[in-house]
């Protein structure tokens, strides 16, 4: 297993560090992220070692990774389950990262600049399953979730995985879930700054 100051491994998915000379060059040419991708979140971590233990059927989904950051969600489905992966995020500076960890992984993922009011119905119809991890973090940003939620089950989405470190604005997600789809939340293994991490697992 790598464990070293560039590079990290879980299970078999491996990803860069901030002093990686490939995400340093990256960043020293203009390119560090406006948002919030300069940095691999917590709960994506905690997700990708619960998908691997657990066995959701994910095999050969088309699926859009929603504020991707570094992609690491979606380069690991790509690699595990051999998804059809497209990550998306609102800033082009992040997608270059995500292209790396494909490269690092042996595996092709599909990018796209796209905020999550930016995902119409016409787009959406493209996949089977949603994916996100720590994207809902303010009550604005909970109702555009809500509304790609919605948008997305009626372009015919069958499944949206979301986790979260127990923001208080993500209890919107999962009560329009609760009422609106086949929905089920579940604690995740580890915490993140101490709070339990949930994920909203919602089927229409």
């Amino acid at each position: 297993m790598i464990q070293n100051k560039t590079v990290k491994q879980v299970h078999n998915f491996k990803y860069f560090t901030g002093s990686h000379p490939k995400i340093r060059a990256h960043y020293l040419a203009g390119n560090r992220p406006t948002e919030f991708g300069n940095k691999v979140w917590a709960t994506s971590l905690v997700l990708l070692n619960y998908l691997h233990e657990r066995n959701f059927d994910l095999k050969n989904k088309r699926v859009l990774e929603i504020g991707c950051g570094q992609g690491l969600l979606g380069v690991y489905l790509a690699q595990e389950f051999d998804c059809q992966v497209t990550c998306s995020d609102l800033d082009p500076h992040v997608l270059p990262i995500a292209q790396l960890h494909a490269e690092l992984n042996g595996v092709v993922i599909q990018t796209r600049v796209a905020s999550f009011n930016d995902l119409k119905e016409t787009d959406l119809k493209e996949f089977d399953l949603i994916i996100g991890a720590e994207v809902c973090y303010s009550e604005q940003v909970a109702q555009d979730i809500i509304s790609l939620i919605k948008r997305s089950f009626a372009s015919g989405v069958s499944h949206i995985l979301i986790a979260d470190p127990g923001r208080p604005d993500f209890d919107d997600c999962i009560e329009y879930c609760g009422r609106n789809s086949t929905s089920q939340i579940i604690d995740l293994p580890g915490t993140v700054n101490g709070k339990v991490t949930k994920l909203l697992s919602a089927m229409k």
